[in-house]
């Protein structure tokens, strides 16, 4: 597929580009906060983030209406306004996320809905073209063959267009607004949900300091349970070594984790 010219983004597009760009500053804060090395950013079905917009021209006799009825008929896509959609994955057990050996240099990037279902990207109505969303290169050939089958003569040939997350922040990093500038109660709240997430995905993923087992594993034998108390004193201490005790990673609460 031939690189689209990127298209200036109007100040609409900007607001509605905002969570992203907050997860995306909390992707590369946590990780230096918190010590790890360059991590792997990886979504929910284990490939690693790269985010690929695939554009859709519409055909010359192609309308709007009709796209968005072809649309309205996949039942993963999800309608939230005349020109919006989600593509949902299904809502039945997924299979095993890809586990990364150095689970600890490894940080999970996942968008749900309110009922917990994963959003795997966005198709939007543009004017003449069709843009979808998503964060790998594995959902974009998927997305690009389910909406091909669906349009057929609707669209023309897609175009795509591909951003690292290090090249999204180097592109974007004037644009969101410096964390100096985020009241302290939102940051604490967005790092700490991130941080329950991250944790929350750790569990169920092999740690080298507990002997390359996961942290449920570890607590079923005494040995483990000994190892798991040193793993979980060691990110404590590495998160109260902020320079200031009320930054939102000093004041995370790692209780529930012992629990």
């Amino acid at each position: 597929m031939r690189s689209a010219r990127k298209q200036p983004i109007a100040d609409d597009g900007l607001r509605g580009m905002t969570p992203h760009f907050t997860a995306i500053w909390l992707l590369d804060t946590l990780p230096k906060a918190l010590g790890l090395f360059r991590p792997t950013v990886q979504n929910s079905d284990g490939d690693e983030v790269v985010f690929h917009e695939v554009w859709f021209p519409l055909a010359a006799k192609a309308t709007s209406d009709e796209v968005a009825d072809r649309l309205d008929a996949i039942a993963s896509l999800h309608r939230e306004n005349d020109t919006f959609w989600n593509w949902l994955a299904d809502p039945t057990p997924p299979h095993p996320q890809r586990r990364n050996a150095d689970a600890e240099n490894v940080m999970a990037y996942n968008v749900t809905i309110q009922d917990g279902r994963t959003v795997l990207g966005n198709v939007e109505i543009k004017e003449s073209t069709l843009v979808v969303s998503v964060n790998s290169a594995a959902r974009a050939e998927r997305a690009t063959a389910m909406l091909r089958a669906a349009l057929g003569e609707l669209v023309t040939a897609p175009l795509a267009q591909i951003q690292s997350i290090d090249q999204m922040l180097a592109q974007h990093q004037d644009r969101p607004r410096p964390a100096s500038d985020i009241p302290l109660e939102v940051q604490t709240k967005l790092v700490h949900q991130s941080l329950d997430r991250q944790y929350c995905t750790l569990l169920d993923q092999p740690v080298p300091m507990l002997g390359d087992v996961t942290p449920r594993a570890a607590a079923r034998t005494a040995a483990g349970r000994e190892k798991l108390a040193v793993w979980l004193k060691h990110l404590e201490n590495r998160s109260r070594q902020q320079p200031k005790p009320a930054d939102p990673i000093a004041t995370y609460d790692f209780a529930w984790l012992w629990r």
